[in-house]
């Protein structure tokens, strides 16, 4: 069996290096570089955020439109995982969601984990959680409110996502290709 796992990203930035500091905070664990095992998943990651930067653009009148959606696949080194901190949650329950919401309100890092992965909360989970937030669901934190979110999300439909979020994390991730789609 092969020590490396393949991973892929999506993205409409067309870049040959990771840097995290270009990467977006508010997350669902933190500002970081997000890969999955999937490639449907990664590029529909990629779809999903050119259709959003699409529609910012074509709000603004007379503007060109210079967006492509890239899909990167990486090698990564199984081995690694007993390098560096790591926090797996196997299941998206109550600390998994404590996790996300946290991160999702946080533009500084609340973790000191190298890498996490975990179930997605992804852009059909966004409408439950922003619900959850407002105290649609009660108190936000309440065990009562945070089990009514998890019914909501479906957590056995979320795909895992593999998140690096420091540069010695990163330096475990090779780029085998990168292909505009």
């Amino acid at each position: 069996m092969s020590d490396d796992i393949t991973l892929y990203h999506g993205s409409t930035a067309n870049f040959d290096a990771i840097d995290l500091k270009q990467c977006r905070p508010y997350k669902d664990f933190g500002q970081g570089f997000y890969c999955f095992e999937t490639r449907s998943q990664a590029i529909g990651i990629a779809v999903r955020n050119y259709n959003i930067e699409l529609a910012k653009f074509k709000a603004q009148q007379d503007v060109a439109i210079p967006l492509q959606k890239w899909l990167y696949t990486y090698e990564f080194m199984r081995s690694a995982l007993c390098k560096l901190s790591v926090k797996v949650f196997d299941v998206a329950g109550k600390e998994w969601l404590k996790f996300v919401t946290d991160n999702r309100r946080s533009a500084m890092p609340i973790h000191g984990y190298d890498i996490v992965i975990g179930p997605t909360a992804d852009d059909r989970t966004n409408a439950a959680i922003q619900l959850y937030f407002s105290g649609g669901y009660g108190q936000v934190g309440q065990d009562r409110s945070m089990e009514i979110l998890l019914e909501v999300l479906m957590p056995d439909n979320l795909p895992p996502q593999t998140f690096f979020a420091t540069e010695r994390a990163v330096e475990f991730l090779t780029q085998i290709r990168k292909e505009r789609i």
